[in-house]
């Protein structure tokens, strides 16, 4: 490859690929980068079936708090007044929180979506009375306030309970340099959503969970298809956007890792990610079983082709999408990603968490620790029926019977792959997401797009 065309593809990855205003609709997630609608920040509909169930046993009790007072807690999409569903949770579980222990005040400031991020650096920075004393915050971002000492660890409030019930792939992603720093909430892992009608429609049978990526592309190159009134049908797609990170699930399959345990090196070059990304460029460039603009496919477009045009068999998406159907009533099915090369269950996923700033005031540390526990766990459950609008990140928590896709998505959770800690995260994915955007487009052999990447990458790592 000449110097001039790498410096080229370097300039194009450069580019921003998605508009800033649908981009924004991804980026608003709080719990991570895989998203779906918004998958990895789920939105609480009325006509949802909750995902936890209400008859969650509640955890260990603990001594009465010595502090008395007030707490602020910053909350993304929180609006007063209960203007929406996820805010009447939020409200139902500060009364639950308050009842239990009387001495406390909990004020809920609502942090947009949209410019959310600066507004909550903002008030963390400024400190004083009106700074947050909990906040929601991914684990992909947790890091950075982790590093500049305004996240407080959890180490010393975590109970030996808490460490046996939060699933151990979960606890390590809320890990940085030997401490934990946030109290993980949820965890929305990416699956594949079918339309059971196009399968019928084809006479494909539904997979099982244990399918394989031959199974899988099997099935997208039958379930593509042109219909007698000139619907085109097509098998698969996923977004592939700055801070959607679904399709990197076919990656890990194989066993590639985006960087090493400890997030210093760049191993996406591997022979088994670039085993991974071949296979998802084969699907567009061999195959043709995705949407002639799959690689610069919007999220939103992904979404109203399976739902709304029933012109798409199967996507890459979190649990956040299954409110939406359920409330329209929009056939579906979930399974896990295909097993690829590593011959295992393997995905990835965000993580949702609350974070606890770091101040002198120990007695509002320790309650604020109270409250991140609280929000995210077994006792919550039980006092907020449908609080959990993602599996939950503890094993004691169960999902509700009734919501069947729901416990697809938290069967997958122990499989899970969370995505390693570093500051630099947000340019990472961006870098690697438009190589592999050049990838399945045919511009970019799979080999090269990756090596591309970590030239991108590498020096992003050094400066963290």
């Amino acid at each position: 490859m000449s110097l001039n065309r790498r410096r080229a593809l370097k300039l194009l990855a450069a580019v921003p690929v998605v508009p800033a205003a649908l981009r924004g609709e991804a980026a608003a997630a709080q719990d991570g980068t895989p998203v779906a609608s918004p998958g990895a920040s789920p939105v609480a509909s009325p006509g949802a079936t909750p995902g936890a169930s209400p008859a969650a046993s509640p955890s260990v009790s603990l001594p009465p708090l010595a502090y008395t007072g007030s707490l602020n807690w910053y909350q993304f999409g929180y609006t007063p007044g209960g203007a929406t569903a996820a805010s009447q949770l939020a409200d139902q579980a500060v009364a639950a929180f308050q009842q239990a222990n009387p001495g406390v005040t909990v004020n809920i400031v609502g942090v947009p979506f949209e410019g959310g991020q600066q507004t909550l650096d903002t008030a963390l920075a400024a400190g004083g009375s009106d700074a947050p004393d909990i906040f929601r915050i991914a684990s992909d971002r947790l890091v950075k306030y982790a590093a500049e000492n305004l996240a407080a660890p959890i180490d010393p409030f975590l109970t030996d309970a808490d460490r046996a019930d939060i699933y151990p792939n979960v606890l390590a992603g809320v890990a940085y340099e030997g401490q934990h720093y946030a109290w993980p909430l949820w965890v929305p892992p990416v699956g594949v959503y079918l339309n059971p009608e196009i399968f019928a429609e084809q006479g494909v049978e539904l997979p099982g969970d244990d399918w394989t990526f031959d199974q899988f592309r099997q099935a997208a190159q039958t379930l593509t298809f042109e219909r007698e009134d000139g619907t085109q049908v097509f098998g698969f797609a996923a977004a592939i956007q700055p801070d959607i990170i679904n399709v990197w699930a076919f990656l890990y399959a194989d066993g590639g890792e985006v960087l090493s345990q400890d997030g210093s090196t760049y191993t996406f070059d591997s022979p088994q990610a670039v085993s991974g990304l071949q296979k998802l460029t084969d699907l567009a460039v061999t195959d043709a079983v995705t949407p002639p603009e799959f690689g610069n496919q919007m999220l939103a477009d992904v979404i109203a082709a399976f739902k709304d045009q029933k012109a798409l068999a199967m996507y890459l998406g979190a649990s956040g999408d299954i409110a939406t159907y359920v409330a329209e009533n929009i056939p579906f099915e979930v399974r896990p990603m295909p097993i690829g090369a590593a011959g295992e269950h393997v995905t990835v996923g965000g993580l949702g968490t609350f974070a606890v700033r770091r101040q002198d005031d120990q007695a509002r540390v320790e309650a604020a620790m109270r409250f991140g526990r609280f929000l995210t766990s077994a006792d919550v459950a039980a006092a907020v029926p449908g609080y959990f609008l993602a599996p939950p990140a503890r094993q004691s928590i169960p999902i509700d019977p009734a919501n069947a896709a729901m416990r697809k998505f938290g069967e997958m959770v122990p499989f899970t792959r969370l995505m390693p800690q570093t500051p630099a995260w947000g340019q990472v994915s961006a870098a690697v997401n438009a190589q592999i955007q050049a990838a399945v487009t045919g511009a970019v052999p799979p080999e090269e797009a990756l090596s591309i990447a970590g030239e991108e990458v590498t020096p992003l790592l050094e400066q963290g």
